[in-house]
């Protein structure tokens, strides 16, 4: 779904209610390869949600099972 979205040239960082973008949510789902494509294609590292949230943030709270080698968060801070 997220490549069909990409290809039609959906705004990739906009977000819900609460500003959280589709890269906060692949962090919060511990979604690597989505965590990838997302930045690929140029999703805002530095999005705030409310409460001044950031996917790195999100990825922090992570636990390690969630992301046991920390890719995500070396992702993001790549």
């Amino acid at each position: 779904v997220c490549e069909a979205l990409l290809q039609a040239k959906a705004s990739i960082n906009d977000g819900d209610f609460r500003s959280r973008t589709a890269l906060h949510f692949a962090v919060q789902n511990a979604d690597t390869a989505l965590v990838q494509t997302l930045l690929n294609a140029g999703a805002n590292v530095n999005a705030t949600a409310a409460g001044s949230e950031t996917p790195l943030h999100t990825a922090a709270a992570l636990s390690p099972e969630a992301d046991p080698d920390a890719q995500i968060v070396t992702l993001l801070l790549s």
